[in-house]
């Protein structure tokens, strides 16, 4: 049986936004879904294979976007829209 390719963090985000987008999701919610995992990718290496990323990771993310001085509402918001990934 071949290997299957594992996709990567941010492919499998692509896929839930395209997923979401055929569901009627609101255009300012699918841009705001991208502006988001934009500035997440600062914290966050999103070419990570998908099945590789833990919960320590998005903890370390946490913890470099608190040392980078973003807002707790902020780091809510992206925690939020990371819930709503199929991890």
């Amino acid at each position: 049986m071949p290997k299957r390719e594992s996709k990567n963090f941010l492919e499998v985000f692509e896929m839930f936004v395209i997923s979401q987008a055929a569901k009627g999701v609101a255009d300012i919610t699918i841009r705001n879904y991208r502006y988001h995992m934009k500035n997440m990718s600062n914290y966050f290496d999103a070419e990570k294979p998908f099945d590789e990323v833990t919960k320590r990771d998005i903890k370390a993310m946490v913890v470099a976007m608190r040392k980078a001085g973003l807002a707790h509402n902020t780091i809510a918001t992206y925690n939020r829209m990371l819930k709503t990934l199929p991890m």
